[in-house]
């Protein structure tokens, strides 16, 4: 039985949702308003209770290859005093793997590519939900998409 979904939005959250739908089974479409995905943002830390997600789903290496690994951090005062520093060995060792530094459109293209762009429809901006019987999202170049209203067991 095909479980097809629907997720609004590409971003690292929409794109990390499809993928992990998809390694479960599901059929997701992710509607994107933006005409292409493109390098924008800046620079983000993933930090180790996240990366230990992709690690699950087995990804963490290409983030931690993309990015760079943050092993300690440091609160400074506004003369960059360090008023703690904090080593991240112990949590690396014990969960296997890092925090990481990445740009985030480096990261949206790891997760763009891990749900398949085949199933990223681009310049559809959602503009209405309707439920009646089921549901329809309907998109601001008058498009509709209908799914059925159904509890899904996985």
């Amino acid at each position: 039985m095909k479980k097809p979904i629907s997720i609004i939005g590409a971003g690292i959250g929409g794109l990390t949702m499809a993928m992990l739908l998809k390694q479960k089974g599901f059929e997701p479409t992710v509607y994107e308003s933006a005409p292409a995905i493109q390098p924008v943002g800046a620079g983000i830390i993933i930090a180790n209770n996240a990366m230990q997600i992709y690690k699950k789903v087995g990804i963490h290496h290409k983030i931690e290859q993309a990015g760079n690994k943050v092993s300690v951090m440091k609160i400074t005062d506004a003369q960059l005093k360090p008023l703690l520093v904090m080593k991240l060995s112990k949590y690396e060792s014990v969960y296997g793997v890092y925090n990481v530094a990445i740009h985030r459109a480096a990261l949206q293209h790891i997760l763009a590519e891990e749900t398949g762009f085949e199933n990223i429809v681009l310049s559809k901006r959602l503009a209405q939900i309707e439920k009646n019987e089921n549901y329809k999202l309907g998109f601001e170049d008058g498009t509709m998409k209908t799914f059925f209203s159904a509890i899904l067991q996985t």
